[in-house]
């Protein structure tokens, strides 16, 4: 090679190299950038170009400040909580918004203009004094999420709204009456998140949507006719609203007593009563109680006493009374509790020493509790916890017979005492464990799909915990990276 060609390689090899290295340094640099939310007005102005969010919520404002359309990189602006009557139309010059948060303002109307900011994905006006949305809210083809509650000169929306891919609309207006063809034929609203005047509305199951409205359940029939009941709505603790789901023609449904406690019933797909609304709510579950697909339902006739013992009663499609228990379930530590869940024909409980086992739909243990924790079956096989001391305890995988599907187990990771808690402290390991390992990770991880299930277990060499695939030989197919 002729020395001007070489040298003309190692400078272009150079030129590579150091271009390589000075993109990273920018990559990182709008990174962090794009991470930072600019609180202070006048240190947002001092960096105009790298400002990308921006917050002045609560800042006693009166009127927008021009100098945000100074900044051309800006995605997210909160002006949340202020005393705004207008924003400027130059507003559009802010193409790449991306979140516009103005709620609790006194704005009576938008500039057309907002509608112009094609990159817009979450619009938040509720709290103010609009009359209308206008039609070209049409242009916002990205728009996810509107918010828009809480303006009660509102009264309706424009048809082209539902034209758009929204996910989550929050329009609660008390004064609205009617439900739109659009929203209830929405493919990509997520109802559970969203409210449209006074009623809060369900999934579709069956043709039909459990709705709520003032506090009492109705139903959408698959013509759009809405039928009210006298059954009561069901509100969370979070200030949302429990709705359940029809399978095979059978419902939940709920009544409020005088003082307040929550009782549960069963329904059918004429709205009349199967089973009276006389059994206690569960309270705070892990699993779905709202969405019961199996075909017995777990009510709880009584619970209390000195153990503070639950007695189930497992009523059938026909509201028949199949058997009585008086296990427990599992659970999320002090998070949740487990719901009995069937899962091919067998269902996972635990006794009064914290072992788990399981029961057919007859209530008959057809296999004894003797393991530390246990998740649902799929496939034929449970994976099941078992102890090599007190301190250490591994998964290892069953079938129907309760024998292990192959000799293979996979170490949990080693329990370490909670801070304060000496080992000759009378404290229950064993149950600290299981609770996380099973119902918070276990349960909604561990089972199988097409012959492959993914499990989290300790590596021993390598000192951590991994995730990987493995197959119905226990053999791992592939390892994850979280």
């Amino acid at each position: 090679m002729k020395k001007s060609h070489l040298n003309f390689y190692l400078t272009s090899l150079l030129f590579l190299f150091t271009s390589s290295l000075l993109l990273g340094q920018v990559n990182s640099e709008t990174d962090e950038n794009r991470e930072k939310v600019y609180y202070s007005l006048k240190e947002a102005v001092l960096n105009a170009d790298k400002v990308y969010q921006l917050d002045l919520s609560s800042g006693d404002l009166v009127e927008f400040p021009k100098e945000i359309l100074k900044f051309k990189n800006l995605e997210y602006l909160n002006l949340a909580s202020n005393q705004l009557s207008t924003i400027p139309a130059q507003i559009k010059k802010l193409r790449n918004l991306k979140e516009l948060i103005i709620y609790y303002n006194k704005l009576k109307s938008l500039p057309l203009e907002v509608f112009e900011l094609k990159n817009l994905e979450k619009l938040s006006l509720s709290a103010n004094d609009l009359s209308q949305i206008p039609n070209k809210i049409g242009n916002l083809k990205k728009l996810k999420q509107l918010e828009i509650s809480g303006n009660s000169r509102l009264k309706s929306l424009p048809e082209c709204i539902w034209n758009l891919n929204l996910e989550v609309l929050n329009f609660d207006n008390e004064l609205v009456d009617d439900l739109p063809k659009g929203f209830l034929d929405s493919k990509t609203i997520n109802f559970s998140t969203s409210k449209y005047g006074p009623y809060v509305v369900g999934e579709l199951s069956e043709g039909k949507r459990i709705l709520c409205k003032n506090g009492k359940m109705g139903v959408i029939e698959s013509s759009r006719k809405i039928v009210m009941t006298d059954y009561d709505c069901l509100e969370n603790s979070f200030g949302g609203t429990y709705l359940p789901k029809f399978h095979n023609g059978r419902c939940f449904m709920y009544r409020i007593t005088d003082d307040y406690m929550k009782m549960i019933g069963i329904m059918d797909a004429n709205y009349k009563i199967i089973e009276n609304p006389d059994y206690f709510y569960p309270g705070f579950y892990c699993n779905d109680y709202f969405d019961y697909k199996n075909g017995l339902y777990p009510l709880i006739n009584k619970y209390g006493g000195a153990d503070n013992a639950m007695n189930w009663v497992f009523i059938d499609s026909m509201g028949n009374k199949v058997f009585e228990c008086n296990y427990s379930f599992g659970g999320c530590m002090a998070a949740c509790l487990n719901l009995p869940e069937f899962s091919e024909d067998f269902c996972a409980f635990e006794n009064k020493e914290n072992k788990y086992g399981y029961l057919n739909t007859l209530g008959k243990v057809v296999i004894p509790p003797v393991y530390y924790g246990a998740s649902n079956f799929s496939e034929g096989i449970a994976c099941v916890i078992e102890s090599k001391d007190p301190k250490h305890f591994y998964f290892s995988f069953i079938n129907k017979q309760g024998k292990k599907v192959f000799d293979k187990s996979f170490d949990i990771r080693p329990f370490v005492m909670p801070y304060g808690v000496k080992d000759e402290d009378d404290y229950d390991q064993t149950s600290f464990m299981v609770h996380y390992e099973v119902n918070c990770k276990m349960r909604g991880e561990t089972f199988f799909k097409n012959g492959l299930c993914k499990i989290s277990f300790w590596d021993a060499k390598a000192e951590q915990e991994v995730m990987a695939v493995i197959n119905t030989k226990g053999e791992v197919v592939k390892y994850i990276e979280e």
